[in-house]
């Protein structure tokens, strides 16, 4: 809701969930949808929310990570000016819940100069033969990323057979089936690392 650039939707998936999720949504009143379904995991979640949306372009939060206010508008902004791209990726930093930084997610790559060759570059568009780069990089993080509605439904969504590394599974899927995607240096989100 503190988005710089209002989000089309805001839906709340509660996977089976025992705490008080729907009394804090049903807080914020008809801004957030809030779904429920018994505990399937976060493919599951993910999946049902994507479904049910009804914006063009989705960008997956989970529970204990956070978007910096500029997420949506970084990206949005970019795909006004450039519509080809077929998915969007961003830095992140990841932190402690005390909020001290541990990295920040590009900062690997750029120095073993994969992507970003230059400081002053903040933005780097992709073809489908960088895309090896991004997943040899580790540069799929799922709260990163902003992809085609339509793109994510025709690929299937998450796979809900896997527990773990589900984000990768559909990152793959989605650099096979892509074209063009777009890379910002700009940290969107944060990664809450867990004692």
């Amino acid at each position: 809701l503190a988005q710089t650039w209002p989000a089309t939707e805001i839906i709340v998936v509660d996977d089976g969930s025992t705490d008080d999720t729907r009394d804090v949504v049903q807080g914020f009143g008809p801004r957030v949808t809030y779904l429920q379904q018994p505990n399937a995991g976060v493919s599951a979640a993910r999946n049902l929310g994507a479904s049910s949306a009804c914006g063009e372009w989705l960008a997956f939060l989970d529970a204990d990570d956070l978007f910096y206010p500029r997420r949506l508008e970084a990206h949005a902004s970019w795909i006004a000016r450039e519509d080809t791209l077929d998915f969007l990726l961003g830095d992140q930093d990841f932190k402690t819940f005390d909020g001290e930084l541990i990295y920040k997610q590009l900062e690997s790559s750029i120095a073993r100069g994969k992507l970003f060759t230059s400081p002053t570059i903040s933005e780097l568009t992709l073809d489908a033969q960088d895309f090896g780069t991004l997943i040899a990089e580790g540069l799929y993080e799922i709260r990163t990323l902003s992809l085609r509605r339509a793109h994510f439904l025709t690929l299937g969504g998450f796979a809900r057979e896997r527990r773990i590394g589900e984000d990768l599974h559909l990152f793959i899927r989605l650099c096979m089936a892509s074209r063009r995607a777009g890379v910002t240096r700009e940290s969107l989100a944060v990664y809450h690392i867990h004692p």
